[in-house]
C-alpha cells in the first residue's frame, strides 16, 4: 500500500469519515485501517475503531447467510394478544414512570460538527471517548463553543431556552432557525473567545446543519407508534425527550454527564468505607418512553436513581495509592502484591503533572520498581528517574522508594514508556470507578450503599428530579406529572416441587420459598429427584478427590476426609450411590498451572477421577485457573473456601446437619447436579401442562463481554477478550428439566449472536431428537438485547434459528423471547410501610404485569419471578419477538416464572428463568476461561494473525461436557 493513499484517506474523513472509514476497512481489513488511522489523531481514533468493527461485523452477518442461502427475516413483531381471563390475583403497584403532556409543537433537529483550524488543516472534535475524562472534557469543550456562538449570534439562534443541544451532534429547536443550507452553516470563533479551551489552534468552526430539507416533527403527535414493524418504528421524539429534559444535568456546573440519560451531582460525593481516594456519587437514570397508556398512547419518563464511585479527583497518586493499601509501609517499599492491587485499581486513570507545563497521562499500571532503580540514557548519560526530575525539574522527590506509574504512549508508530513518580500525578476529574478497578472490600460497601429500599428509593427520584428541574414552570416545551403511574398487576401462582419417590411440597407464595425436609427435622431432607453418579463404570479406584490448596496444611488431611464424609453422608441420604473413600491430596499453585508437566487435574484425568472437590485458603483466587483445568482435562470440579469448611462441626454428626445444615445442603445440590442428577422436578399449575411438555424444546442463550480496550489499546494491536455466547438447552435424556450447555466464541464487545448461530441450533435440535424423537415446538429466551437490537434479531438471529433446525430435521413451531434487566423501569406495593424490611416492602415473587405501561404495540411484560432480599428489584422485562403458536400474553407469563423455580440450587426462584441463567452463567465461564489463556498464541490465530473464533471455540468450550451442568 502506498503513503499517498494513506493520506488520501485522511483528508477524505475530514470531510466524510463514515463512508471513508466503510470503503477503507473494506479495502484493507479492520487490523490495518485502525493501525493507520490511528495516525490521524486522537479524535478521529474512535470514530475510525467502531467504524470499522461495524463494517466488518455486518459483512461478516451477511457471508453467514449468504452461505446458508438465507434471505433476512421478517421485522414484524407479533400482534398482542390477551386473554380476558388471566391467571393470578390482581395487585395495585407503584412505578417510577412519569406521565408527559406535550405541546402540540414543531420540532426541528439539526447535526452539530466542531471543527479545529490549525493552518491548512481540519480536524473535527470527536465527543464521545470510551475514556470517562476524555468524554467529559470534549463534552466541555462542546458546551463551551455551543454557549458561545448562542451568545454572539443571537439574531439565528434566537431564545437560549427553545435550543436543546446534548453536547455531542445533536442539536433541536422548537424555533425553525433560520439555517436552511444543505451544506450547513459555519459559525467562526477564534481562541479569544474561548480561551484555554481547545489549546493551540487558529480557529473553532462550530457548523450547524439540518437533518433534512424540511424534517419537522410535532411534538404530540405519536401516530408513528402504530406499527408492528420493529424496523419502521422512529425514535426522533423520545431522544428529544430525553435531551431536552436532560439540559439541566448537562450544563450545571454541579452535574456531570456521560450518557444523556444518566447523570451524578457532583457535590453529593462521600467517602467509601475504608478506600477514602473514591467518593459515592448519587445521580438519576433517565429514560423517555412509550407506553400503553388508558386506551391511547402516552409519552412518559422514567426516572431512577443511581449511584457510582468516582476516582477523588485533585489528589496525587502517592496519596491515593496509601489509602487505598492498608498498613502502607513507612519507607514506602511496597511488597508486590499490593503493588499488583494498586496496579490494578490505577489502570486507565487520566493523571496530570505540573511541571515547566501541564502534561495529561493515561496510566498503564503500577511497577515495583522505584525512582532510583529504573534508568534511562538522556542526552548520552545514564540517569535514574530521581536524578533525572531532580536536574530536569529541580524537583528533589519526597518518596524516592515508591513504586513508579507507567504510561504507555504510540509515537511515530513505536511504543513508548513514560516512568512517572507516584508523588508528582495529580488525579484528573470526572472519572468512574472501572469494574476491574475495583476492589473485594469496596465492591461490598457498595453493593450495600446502592441497596436502597423502594421507600426510600422513592424519595432519591424526587430529590434528583427536583435537580434536573422537571417540575419548575416553564422549563420545557412539555409538563412532568408530580405523581408516578399506579398500574394493576396479577400475583401468579407458583408451580409445586417434586422429589424422589413423588414426595411433593408446596412454596410459599409470598416468598417464593419451599424445604425440602422430612417431617419435623430440619437436617433429614427428601431424596434428590433423580440421583446423579460420580462413579466411571469398570473404575472402582477413586472416582473422586478431595484436594486441598491452603497455606498451612496443618490438620488439614483429617479435615479434609471429614468434609468427605459429610458430602458423602448428606448425598446418600438423598439417594446417591455411596461415595467411596475420596484421593486426598495437598496441592500447590504451581501444579494449576495449565502447562505444568505435573499437573494435578492431568494426573487426575489420567487415573480416570471423574469429581475433585477442591478447598481453596480464602486469601487465595484460584477459581478461574480450577474451572479451566476442569475444562482441558475434564474432571468435573467444586470448590469451597476454607473458612465455609472450618465452619462445620463434625463432631455433631450428621443427624445435626455438623452444625451446617443449610450449607451442606447448598453443595451437595451443586454436587448432584454437576455429577448428572436432578435434585426436584418442577410441576406446573393446573392448565398449564404444557410449559413441561416432552415435544418442546427449551433453548437459552446468554452473552458475556469482558472489560473494553480503549482505542488505544485497540490500535496496538491488543487482543481484547471475546465476547462469549453462552448456551443451555434441555438436550439430556436423564429429564426434559434438564438443563446443561456450553459457549461459543465471537467478537469483543459484539451483542449480536450470529457466529455460529446455526449451527448451535442444529447441534441441540439433533441431541434433544436422540432422546426425545418428537418435537413440536422450540422456545428460546434471548438474554442480552436492547431493544435497538430487535430488528437486528428478526433479520438476521432467527432466519439462522430455523435454519440450524431445518439442518437438523426439524419443523416445529418457534417462540423467542426475550428477558432483559438492563432498563430502570421499577414497581413497588402501591402502599409500603418505611420501617418495613427489604423483602415486604418489594412485591412478591409472581408480580407480572402486561398492561399501561407496556409497549403501545408490541406484546411485553414486567416479570418479578425472586424475592428480593435488599434494595429494590430489578424487575426483568419480556419482549416476545416470535410466537408462531399466538398464544395469549398471559401463557408466556406462566412459562418464564415456572421455570424460575428450575435453577436447581437453592429452595428459591431465580430473576431468569432457569434456561437463561443457567445459558448467561455458560457465557460467564467462558469469558473465565478465555483470560486464563495468550489469545496471541497462535493456536487461536487464523493466517492473518487475526483471533479465529472457531478455533477459540474448539480448544476452550465443553465440548462433550455439555451433557453435564458443570457450571451449578
Amino acid at each position: 500500500m502506498q503513503i499517498d493513499r494513506y493520506a488520501e484517506a485522511f483528508h477524505k474523513l475530514t470531510s466524510s469519515p463514515s463512508a471513508t472509514i466503510a470503503l477503507f476497512t473494506r479495502s484493507f481489513g479492520i487490523d490495518v485501517a485502525v493501525s493507520v488511522l490511528s495516525f490521524a489523531g486522537e479524535t478521529l481514533l474512535y470514530t475510525a475503531t467502531k467504524m470499522t468493527e461495524k463494517v466488518c461485523v455486518v459483512d461478516r452477518i451477511e457471508s453467514e447467510m449468504s452461505a446458508l442461502s438465507l434471505s433476512k427475516g421478517a421485522t414484524q413483531i407479533p400482534a398482542k394478544k390477551k386473554a380476558a381471563q388471566a391467571p393470578g390475583q390482581p395487585v395495585q403497584l407503584m412505578t417510577n414512570v412519569y406521565k408527559l403532556a406535550l405541546q402540540k409543537a414543531p420540532i426541528y433537529r439539526f447535526d452539530v460538527d466542531i471543527v479545529l483550524k490549525m493552518g491548512d488543516r481540519s480536524i473535527k472534535v470527536v465527543k464521545k471517548d470510551a475514556q470517562d475524562y476524555l468524554a467529559v472534557n470534549h463534552k466541555d469543550q462542546a458546551k463551551a463553543t455551543f454557549l458561545k456562538v448562542v451568545e454572539k449570534h443571537r439574531d439565528v439562534f434566537g431564545k437560549r431556552q427553545d435550543l436543546f443541544y446534548d453536547l455531542q451532534s445533536t442539536l433541536f429547536s422548537i424555533s425553525k432557525l433560520p439555517i436552511t443550507e444543505k451544506s450547513g452553516r459555519e459559525f467562526i470563533l477564534s481562541t479569544d473567545d474561548l480561551p484555554g479551551v481547545f489549546g493551540r489552534v487558529d480557529a473553532i468552526s462550530f457548523i450547524v446543519k439540518p437533518v433534512t430539507d424540511k424534517y419537522q416533527m410535532t411534538m404530540d403527535d405519536l401516530s408513528f407508534l402504530n406499527t408492528s414493524d420493529v424496523k419502521s418504528l422512529k425514535h426522533d421524539l423520545a431522544q428529544f425527550l430525553e435531551i431536552a429534559s436532560s439540559q439541566h444535568a448537562l450544563f450545571d456546573e454541579d452535574h456531570v454527564s456521560f450518557t444523556t440519560g444518566i447523570s451524578y451531582v457532583k457535590s453529593s460525593g462521600q467517602p467509601v468505607n475504608y478506600e477514602p481516594s473514591k467518593l459515592l456519587c448519587s445521580g438519576v437514570q433517565k429514560s423517555a418512553r412509550f407506553v400503553e397508556g388508558l386506551g391511547s398512547a402516552e409519552a412518559t419518563l422514567v426516572l431512577d436513581s443511581n449511584k457510582a464511585c468516582f476516582h477523588k479527583e485533585g489528589q496525587t497518586l502517592y496519596a491515593k495509592a496509601t489509602q487505598s493499601i492498608r498498613n502502607w509501609p513507612r519507607d514506602d517499599r511496597v511488597n508486590p502484591r499490593d503493588v499488583t492491587s494498586i496496579s490494578k485499581q490505577f489502570k486507565g486513570l487520566y493523571v496530570e503533572t505540573n511541571l515547566q507545563r501541564v502534561r495529561q497521562y493515561e496510566i498503564s499500571g503500577i511497577i515495583a520498581q522505584n525512582s532510583k532503580q529504573i534508568t534511562f540514557d538522556c542526552q548520552g548519560q545514564k540517569v535514574s528517574v530521581f536524578e533525572y526530575f531532580a536536574k530536569q525539574y529541580g524537583k528533589r522527590l519526597q518518596h524516592p522508594d515508591a513504586p513508579l506509574a507507567i504510561s504507555k504512549h504510540k509515537f511515530k508508530g513505536k511504543t513508548e514508556t513514560t516512568h512517572l513518580p507516584l508523588e508528582l500525578c495529580m488525579v484528573l476529574p470526572n472519572q468512574r470507578v472501572k469494574k476491574d478497578q475495583e476492589t473485594p472490600q469496596q465492591t461490598a460497601s457498595v453493593i450495600k450503599l446502592c441497596a436502597i429500599v423502594p421507600s426510600r428509593r422513592k424519595e432519591d427520584i424526587r430529590f434528583q428530579a427536583d435537580k434536573l428541574g422537571l417540575w419548575k414552570p416553564h422549563t420545557f416545551p412539555f409538563s412532568v406529572e408530580a405523581n408516578p403511574l399506579v398500574v394493576q398487576g396479577r400475583h401468579l401462582p407458583p408451580p409445586s416441587i417434586q422429589y424422589g419417590g413423588q414426595a411433593t411440597v408446596t412454596v410459599n407464595p409470598n416468598t417464593g420459598k419451599w424445604q425440602a425436609i422430612k417431617g419435623q427435622n430440619k437436617n433429614a431432607r427428601l431424596p434428590f429427584a433423580i440421583p446423579g453418579n460420580c462413579r466411571i463404570p469398570g473404575v472402582d479406584k477413586w472416582p473422586w478427590a478431595v484436594a486441598y490448596l491452603v497455606q498451612d496444611d496443618r490438620g488439614m488431611d483429617k479435615l479434609a476426609e471429614n468434609f468427605a464424609r459429610a458430602i458423602d453422608a448428606e448425598c446418600t441420604a438423598r439417594g446417591m450411590k455411596s461415595f467411596p473413600r475420596p484421593l486426598i491430596k495437598s496441592i500447590s499453585p504451581n501444579e494449576l498451572e495449565l502447562g505444568n508437566p505435573d499437573n494435578f487435574f492431568a494426573k487426575l484425568s489420567q487415573n480416570k477421577i471423574r469429581f475433585c472437590l477442591l478447598i481453596e485458603d480464602d486469601h487465595y483466587s484460584y477459581h478461574g485457573l480450577i474451572k479451566a483445568n476442569e475444562q482441558k482435562f475434564k474432571v468435573i470440579t467444586q470448590d469451597v473456601k476454607l473458612s465455609t469448611v472450618n465452619d462445620f462441626k463434625f463432631n455433631l454428626g450428621y443427624q445435626s446437619g455438623y452444625g451446617k445444615g443449610q450449607t451442606l445442603e447448598n453443595l451437595c445440590l451443586k454436587t448432584n447436579v454437576k455429577l448428572g442428577g436432578l435434585n426436584h422436578i418442577l410441576k406446573a399449575p393446573q392448565g398449564f401442562d404444557k410449559i413441561f411438555a416432552k415435544n418442546r424444546m427449551y433453548v437459552g442463550l446468554g452473552i458475556s463481554h469482558g472489560s473494553p480496550l480503549t482505542e488505544f489499546q485497540k490500535a496496538r494491536g491488543q487482543k481484547a477478550v471475546p465476547s462469549v455466547i453462552g448456551i443451555c438447552a434441555n438436550h439430556l435424556g436423564a429429564h426434559v428439566q434438564a438443563l446443561a450447555g456450553d459457549y461459543f466464541y465471537q467478537e469483543a464487545r459484539e451483542d449480536k449472536m450470529v457466529s455460529s448461530l446455526a449451527k448451535i441450533f442444529d447441534t441441540y435440535a439433533a441431541m434433544f431428537k436422540k432422546v426425545r424423537p418428537e418435537i413440536n415446538e422450540v422456545y428460546v429466551f434471548r438474554v442480552g438485547a436492547s431493544e435497538g437490537q430487535y430488528s437486528e434479531i428478526l433479520q438476521n438471529e432467527v432466519p439462522l434459528m430455523r435454519a440450524g433446525l431445518k439442518a437438523a430435521g426439524v419443523n416445529a413451531k418457534l417462540t423467542l423471547v426475550v428477558p432483559s434487566k438492563t432498563h430502570h423501569l421499577r414497581m413497588y406495593p402501591a402502599q409500603i410501610k418505611a420501617e418495613d424490611k427489604a423483602p415486604f416492602q418489594n412485591v412478591k415473587p409472581g408480580t407480572v404485569v402486561d398492561s399501561r405501561i407496556v409497549h403501545p404495540k408490541f406484546p411485553e411484560f414486567f416479570l418479578t419471578s425472586h424475592q428480593t432480599l435488599q434494595g429494590t428489584a430489578n424487575t426483568p422485562r419480556y419482549n416476545i419477538l416470535v410466537d408462531d403458536a399466538a398464544v395469549p400474553i398471559h401463557e408466556h407469563e406462566m412459562t418464564a416464572y415456572a421455570w424460575s423455580y428450575g435453577h436447581q440450587i437453592v429452595g428459591l426462584p431465580t430473576s431468569l428463568p432457569a434456561p437463561a441463567y443457567i445459558a448467561s452463567s455458560y457465557a460467564e465461564r467462558g469469558r473465565v476461561i478465555a483470560q486464563q489463556y495468550d489469545l496471541m498464541n497462535p493456536a487461536f490465530l487464523d493466517d492473518n494473525a487475526h483471533q479465529d473464533f472457531d478455533k477459540m471455540t474448539q480448544a476452550l468450550s465443553m465440548g462433550p461436557f455439555n451433557r453435564y451442568r458443570v457450571n451449578a
